[in-house]
């Protein structure tokens, strides 16, 4: 412990300790350059030789209403004892003791910078520890919260708790004078708190940039044989998503592809029967992508075509038609029919979603269905349900089914016809229907229509006087039967 209100550092250099009437009353200062403490002309101490005491005299003691106890130099303990002049309830000195002491000239058992302007935590001089520096700060203390900045929060903020000051004031680099700052762009910060006593204290503080959230959920849609559809939650922020179809062991198929705001997609053209890993991701206005959220799926086997449907051209002829958004390359399709009432079916193989046949009976009914054959290895469907049509008994001339010279086919009937005349054309091009009595009258004009493959039309007739009419099948190839 270094007990000074002189300049003792120098005395102590030389041997000296000098004590200016602080610890002991009535004393004399020692002489300038002189090796012991001289006793006082009124106080009758005996004259105290520091270097004497040095040596073994430990237990020598000089006191008037206090005293002090000095300790050898090897053992010593610089602890205050509780004689010591400071009065730790406040921030001064008091007593008889007070005259030449102030709060920073008088320094104690703390660290060589820390004085007596500091309070002390605890007091109990004999078993206090002191191995720690008991004082208390004064300082302001900061705790911040940090929001980093995204597109799905907005830019970043800083909220602060400040502890351990009265009324303290704010100034942060911004030069913003808030308590809490908002609207930050990603960097560092430095916020300064002062105290009503003048103390501050600073801290620096770092925003981020937090990348934006992938979806939280995916879900799976429909999933045939060549397509899967899925979607997925809505990302705070997001301005559009990012797809991926991925194989089974995870290399990239297709992707990634931009799809805009919408959260749902469907992949298209796959594989039967195959596995797929299904990927997106969120992605803000200023590029920043999250990463993906993924599930996997297997496309199913052979679809069953659907949607079955016939187009009666003649007494004797119809095409069969069905649906198969599936259809690609390889693919088989088996048509089965069978007049109904028997047993056996009759199977034709077509790589078309349509076939026609022309060894019909007239006025009979017929049931069909069909299935299909993947390629790929996506092995073979199960039939379709069935489905029926029926062909019209042959009352009229052979003429009411007419060829064209290059190759395009029309059928009339039924030849002659009181109620409706169904028209039917195989072509692959813009038509229109004129019906024309032998005086040259029109009574029927039909407006232009596409002939993409089939087109089929039943005109009334019941308006029609009695008689031969011509009907004419115009466009690029003329047919009039």
């Amino acid at each position: 412990m270094r007990i000074e209100n002189d300049a003792t550092a120098e005395a102590a250099d030389m041997g000296d300790l000098i004590f200016r009437n602080v610890i002991m009353a009535n004393n004399g200062d020692s002489p300038a350059g002189s090796d012991h403490y001289e006793e006082s002309s009124t106080s009758g101490y005996p004259a105290f030789d520091i270097f004497a005491w040095e040596a073994g005299n430990f237990t020598t003691e000089f006191s008037n209403e206090s005293s002090v106890s000095l300790t050898s130099i090897a053992g010593r303990d610089f602890r205050p004892t509780a004689l010591s002049p400071a009065n730790f309830l406040g921030t001064n000195f008091s007593g008889d003791y007070a005259t030449g002491f102030t709060p920073v000239g008088y320094r104690g058992a703390f660290d060589g910078v820390n004085d007596w302007t500091a309070g002390w935590v605890e007091w109990d001089p004999q078993n206090a520890d002191y191995s720690v520096p008991g004082l208390t700060s004064n300082l302001p203390e900061i705790a911040a919260i940090v929001t980093n900045a995204n597109c799905a929060t907005g830019a970043g903020s800083i909220d602060i708790s400040v502890s351990n000051a009265v009324s303290p004031t704010y100034l942060w680099s911004t030069g913003a004078t808030t308590q809490d700052v908002s609207g930050l762009a990603p960097g560092v910060y430095t916020v300064t708190v002062t105290n009503s006593g003048g103390c501050a204290a600073s801290d620096t503080i770092s925003v981020g940039d937090a990348p934006i959230s992938a979806p939280a959920a995916i879900a799976l849609g429909a999933v045939t044989e060549c397509d899967i559809t899925y979607s997925w939650s809505a990302v705070a922020g997001a301005n559009s998503y990012n797809v991926r179809l991925r194989d089974q062991a995870g290399a990239v198929i297709s992707g990634p592809i931009n799809i805009g705001a919408v959260t749902t997609y469907t992949w298209e053209s796959l594989a039967p029967n195959t596995t797929y890993r299904v990927d997106v991701s969120a992605e803000c206005a200023d590029g920043d992508i999250s990463g993906y959220i993924t599930t996997s799926t297997k496309t199913q086997n052979c679809s069953t075509p659907s949607g079955l449907s016939a187009t009666v051209l003649s007494s004797t002829s119809a095409t069969l038609s069905w649906e198969d958004p599936c259809n690609g390359a390889g693919d088989l399709h088996r048509l089965q029919y069978r007049q109904f009432g028997t047993a056996a079916w009759i199977s034709v193989n077509t790589s078309t979603l349509s076939r026609t046949l022309t060894t019909l009976s007239p006025s009979t009914s017929y049931q069909y269905r069909a299935a299909k054959k993947c390629g790929g290895g996506g092995g073979k469907s199960s039939f379709s349900g069935i489905s029926t049509f029926a062909t019209p008994s042959l009352t009229g001339p052979e003429e009411s089914r007419i060829m064209a010279d290059n190759g395009v086919e029309a059928n009339i009937f039924p030849n002659p016809a009181s109620t409706t005349l169904n028209v039917v054309v195989a072509a692959e091009e813009m038509i229109n229907i004129q019906i024309v009595s032998l005086l040259g009258q029109v009574v029927y004009q039909s407006a232009s229509v596409e002939a993409a493959g089939i087109f089929s039309t039943g005109i009334d007739v019941t308006s029609f006087p009695a008689g031969n009419y011509i009907v004419s099948i115009n466009g690029e190839t003329s047919i009039s039967p």
